[in-house]
């Protein structure tokens, strides 16, 4: 499977997407919905981790998917880190926030899974 998503941690504050090729837009939101199904299985915030790190192509109308996106965003979804993340996607992901607000906030990048978690670790902090 080209996207798989689990709990990253044994707190079940972090989730993590794997992304590998060929992957489609009707995966991304396959794997969104489990997102959304791990979220509600806890009470505490949940930051997401998309790792891109294995992933040098990108689906067609990859843009088209913001919509769906935008509709699966849970409300006790944290920061949103995505590592190797291309210039060009995040420029699709900067132009598709224009349109959808909600797709840019609490959005980072990092290029590796340590920054991910160091970013994590540091937001935690500010907010004890």
């Amino acid at each position: 499977m080209p996207i798989r998503a689990e709990w990253d941690n044994e707190d079940h504050t972090i989730i993590r997407y794997h992304i590998q090729d060929p992957w489609e837009l009707a995966e991304y939101s396959e794997a969104t919905r489990h997102v959304w199904t791990l979220i509600e299985t806890v009470d505490h915030s949940v930051h997401i981790v998309v790792d891109f790190t294995d992933v040098f192509t990108f689906p067609k109308n990859l843009l088209s998917g913001a919509s769906t996106t935008n509709s699966q965003i849970h409300p006790r979804q944290g920061l949103v880190i995505g590592v190797k993340v291309s210039l060009y996607l995040q420029t699709v992901m900067r132009i598709a926030a224009r349109f959808f607000p909600r797709l840019g906030h609490n959005v980072f990048f990092t290029q590796t899974l340590p920054e991910a978690y160091d970013l994590i670790r540091k937001h935690q902090a500010k907010s004890l």
